[in-house]
């Protein structure tokens, strides 16, 4: 997923990742467990009665600048 509105160092705040940008699986490994551990699997816009955007812009501003976790497919997209 790419979207215009990701910044990695915001990224890395919301998760709570205070380690390397390095392009490693060590890295991988510690990102995917912060983000498995910060970013809650969340369906309240559904029990809302809200459509559930698969904009790529959305999903980050929801997630990264609205705090909020996501279903699956839109925190494995941020995630991507």
């Amino acid at each position: 997923m790419h979207c215009d509105n990701f910044d990695l160092s915001r990224y890395f705040r919301r998760i709570n990742y205070t380690g390397p940008a390095a392009a490693d699986s060590a890295t991988l490994h510690n990102i995917m467990r912060h983000q498995l551990f910060t970013v809650p699997f969340e369906n309240l816009d559904v029990q809302a009665g809200k459509v559930v955007s698969l904009v790529p812009e959305e999903i980050c501003d929801k997630i990264l600048h609205q705090g909020r976790g996501g279903y699956c497919y839109e925190v494995n997209g941020l995630f991507a």
